[in-house]
């Protein structure tokens, strides 16, 4: 799971059906976002809060906005166990490598 900066409300959250859900605190309610044929292992935010990144177990990750609804697809070269997003998004998993993507999916 994760909590976006700059908003407060929202927690969200990966399940084992492959879905990304936001977690609405206001409202107690929940909805899905997006969603895998897949088991999340991993989700992050953008450090401006507007975005989220999540892994899953067949190597992808994805990206979305939360305002626009816009998606992006990387695929990494092992499952992503570890995610983080700073100036890029950073994953890493069982292979031993790092590696660093822009949001665009370019790797460095």
């Amino acid at each position: 799971m994760t909590w976006p900066n700059e908003r407060a409300n929202d927690l969200i959250i990966g399940t084992a059906e492959g879905k990304v859900r936001v977690c609405m605190s206001k409202t107690n309610k929940s909805q899905s976002l997006f969603g895998q044929e897949s088991f999340v292992v991993s989700i992050s935010s953008s450090p401006d809060g507007n975005s989220v990144v999540a892994g899953f177990l067949d190597n992808s990750i994805v990206t979305f906005h939360l305002d626009t609804k816009n998606k992006g697809k990387i695929v990494h070269s092992t499952i992503p166990y570890a995610l983080s997003w700073g100036s890029h998004i950073v994953a890493g998993g069982n292979d031993g490598k790092i590696a660093f993507y822009e949001p665009t999916g370019d790797c460095f």
